[in-house]
């Protein structure tokens, strides 16, 4: 699960030594946040048990979910309801600046990789900025240097 931001530069060096923008690995990215069901709210890569993991938080019929996306196949291996914690309340915040956004998080992704050439994104999330604008805090790879890409979503 993604609530905290503290493991975030272990998860970054984990993916990235563990080859993840090897060719293999190149098509992954159009899935970061469109292959799970309803609405995305976030979405990262994570070692999990050794196995490298897409995680995404979505929203559906009120309720939400953390779904576990093979990366190599592509398929779901699990979907879990988000029932309280840290986890719920990180939801629920994203989902705040989802309900303000204009643009999904999937385009905010597609936007950032436009404007880094021959990046990978690791990790989407949507926040609400200080400034209460609705936004997508994006971290990508790039020449084995991790970089964060914001965007817009308001």
């Amino acid at each position: 699960m993604h609530s905290g931001e503290s493991g975030r530069d272990v998860q970054v060096e984990s993916v990235r030594r563990r080859g993840f923008e090897d060719e293999s690995h190149r098509s992954r990215n159009a899935g970061l946040v469109g292959r799970a069901a309803g609405k995305p709210l976030s979405a990262k890569f994570e070692i999990e048990d050794g196995k490298l993991q897409l995680s995404v938080y979505t929203k559906k019929d009120g309720k939400y979910y953390e779904i576990i996306v093979d990366h190599e196949t592509g398929a779901v291996s699990k979907t879990e309801e988000i029932k309280g914690g840290d986890d719920l309340k990180a939801a629920q915040r994203q989902d705040r600046a989802m309900t303000k956004a204009k643009l999904s998080l999937q385009k905010a992704v597609e936007k950032s990789l436009k404007a880094h050439t021959g990046a990978k994104a690791i990790r989407a999330s949507a926040y609400m900025s200080r400034k209460g604008h609705a936004m997508a805090d994006i971290d990508i790879v790039a020449g084995g240097k991790a970089s964060e890409a914001p965007q817009r979503l308001d």
